[in-house]
């Protein structure tokens, strides 16, 4: 085995750990109300689309009665304060984690995008419905990659993939973001 061999292999076991431990602390976001809202910047309509609730396929509200509902002014400008505030979250940890690899790995060549989440590189689904509580709830659905499919109209879904496929859910009335799915690696 080469030594350039070795180097890559030991760089794929440290990336599928970092994957896995990045993963695991996104699952611990059960629930997060922010009280530093994150304001609202003019987002470009061209990154997202609202794809209507399909009463046959609700997997995405993990069992649970919810009723359809629409987009009306001000739930953008919340949902996406919220997106934001889980993005900045999330980042801080992956800027924490980002830097104690390099530390410990100075040799290392590892990319920042792995552990940070960049909006602006994505495509969003949102997928809009009341609880049982009355309140609206978005399931949004973030990936950088959609391989030439109509995202507009259907909704995204692949095994792995990392960073670039996540996934969480945001109360428009409470203003919390939980049921947080960041894909792992193979």
């Amino acid at each position: 085995m080469t030594i350039s061999t070795h180097l890559s292999i030991k760089m794929l076991k440290l990336l599928t750990l970092l994957v896995i431990i990045l993963c695991l602390a996104a699952c611990n976001i059960k629930k997060h109300h922010s009280k530093a809202f994150v304001p609202f910047v003019d987002t470009d309509t061209t990154n997202y689309a609202v794809i209507p609730d399909d009463s046959n396929n609700h997997w995405y509200w993990t069992h649970e009665k919810f009723k359809p509902a629409t987009f009306i002014g001000s739930d953008t400008q919340n949902l996406e304060g919220v997106l934001n505030q889980f993005v900045t979250d999330y980042n801080r940890y992956g800027e924490s984690e980002y830097k104690r690899v390099c530390e410990k790995n100075p040799d290392s060549k590892i990319n920042k995008h792995y552990f940070v989440i960049d909006l602006k590189l994505y495509k969003r689904q949102y997928v809009l419905a009341f609880n049982d509580k009355g309140e609206k709830e978005v399931w949004v659905n973030c990936f950088c990659d959609w391989h030439g499919s109509n995202w507009r109209k259907y909704i995204i879904t692949v095994a792995d993939g990392g960073i670039c496929y996540f996934s969480l859910r945001i109360n428009l009335s409470t203003k919390e973001y939980y049921n947080v799915m960041v894909n792992g690696d193979a």
